[in-house]
């Protein structure tokens, strides 16, 4: 509007510019030139007007040939100037420039319609074009790939994050850090430096050495470490495919998988550019609903692929599945093992053993363990046995060497 003006302002400039710069006076002017134009100098809006005698024959003429080669739309000059398009509307309608037209031509084409200037995407083409992308989703699973989920805004992030630990796959849902893909070696080393800070904090080893201070700040840069990468930390090496929802917020992503040639699947808006996308799924990626749909089928692709792989290899997945087991009681410890009525004297705060919580604390007492030496005594059978009985049993031989340390150290 403000360029309109200034085409105004220069069309009368000398006796006839436009003293008028609020945005009232802007549309009124616009809206008298845009009827004085059709009829002329003559018109009673000129005779009479705010401006009259002010622009000059030279300005009408300039006026009206810019209204009859379209530099200034009828549309403008009506009462919707001051309006507010949708986001999507204002970017379609702007001048093509350079290889904008066949961008324009692509998302349109995607377009069923608008209402109450909200663009409707054709459903249409999208199943399709997303049945297309699953198909290749399932295909790469297949034959050994890795799916990498990319969204980082805020409605995708809790959507990305579970559909990729679902289907055992690998995502970026905080920020993604320039490099990710073509500068894997040094986001290799991060990783190391992330596992090990796992390792330090895991409540064994080096961690103990460690005053609260230092704890704290460990803590606070593995946390940092793991919003970035926490969800790639196992993925061993480069994405076969990435699927990304938001190009727009994306788009270094979207770079670094087409400079390594990386298959890239994303949800393209009606303001988005599907240049480099080799999966484009045309779709609202706003609407935290839409997002949670489209990661649960990614996710199926992905969980059919594993399943494809596995009976290709001749794997009987039938066969490896769990049977189901009747429900029996708790299996209590073999008579080797006698635990005791009540503590002797103060009990032992087992809770310091590695995955003790309150409600395991119980059970172990129930089944008669109050002491650090009564676990450090055990057997490795017998320890398997009381860890089956709490529901633990993957920690018992851990409890058995921490109970050992704390035995000795008591002493």
């Amino acid at each position: 509007m403000a360029a309109v003006c200034r085409r105004l302002e220069r069309s009368g400039r000398g006796r006839g510019g436009i003293s008028h710069r609020s945005k009232s006076g802007c549309r009124t002017r616009v809206d008298a030139v845009s009827q004085i134009a059709a009829t002329g100098p003559a018109s009673p809006l000129a005779r009479g007007g705010p401006w009259a005698g002010r622009i000059g024959q030279k300005g009408w003429n300039r006026a009206s040939k810019a209204l009859k080669t379209g530099l200034i739309s009828l549309r403008i000059a009506e009462n919707r100037l001051y309006s507010a398009p949708s986001h999507t509307e204002t970017w379609l309608k702007r001048p093509s420039g350079g290889n904008r037209a066949s961008w324009l031509a692509l998302l349109t084409r995607f377009i069923f319609g608008a209402r109450n200037n909200i663009h409707i995407i054709d459903l249409a083409q999208t199943v399709p074009m997303l049945h297309k992308a699953l198909q290749a989703v399932s295909d790469t699973v297949a034959k050994g790939g890795r799916i990498l989920f990319v969204g980082t805004k805020r409605q995708a992030q809790d959507g990305v994050a579970e559909a990729a630990k679902r289907s055992a796959q690998y995502f970026v849902n905080s920020r993604w850090l320039g490099g990710t893909l073509t500068n894997w070696k040094t986001v290799s080393a991060s990783i190391k430096r992330l596992r090990q800070l796992d390792e330090m904090l895991s409540g064994s080893g080096e961690g103990s050495q460690y005053t609260k201070k230092e704890r704290l700040t460990l803590q606070r840069e593995r946390d940092k470490l793991d919003r970035s990468l926490g969800g790639i930390k196992d993925m061993g090496g480069l994405p076969d495919m990435i699927f990304v929802i938001d190009t727009n917020k994306e788009d270094i992503a979207i770079a670094e998988a087409r400079r390594l040639n990386i298959p890239v699947a994303a949800i393209v808006d009606t303001n988005s550019d599907p240049k480099g996308i080799t999966y484009v799924v045309p779709g609202n990626d706003d609407a935290g609903r839409a997002i949670s749909l489209y990661c649960d089928l990614i996710a199926r692709a992905a969980i059919d692929g594993i399943s494809r792989g596995q009976g290709d290899a001749g794997i009987d997945i039938g066969a490896s599945a769990q049977p189901v087991s009747e429900d029996l009681a708790p299996a209590s410890p073999s008579s080797g093992f006698q635990g005791l009525p009540g503590p002797r004297g103060t009990a032992d705060d087992l809770k310091k053993l590695q995955g003790v919580s309150g409600a395991i604390e119980k059970k172990l007492n129930d089944l008669g363990v109050f002491h650090y030496w009564q676990l450090a005594e055990l057997d490795h059978d017998t320890a398997h046995q009381i860890g089956e009985a709490v529901g633990l049993p993957s920690r018992a031989d851990a409890w058995v060497a921490q109970a050992k340390k704390l035995t000795a150290e008591a002493e």
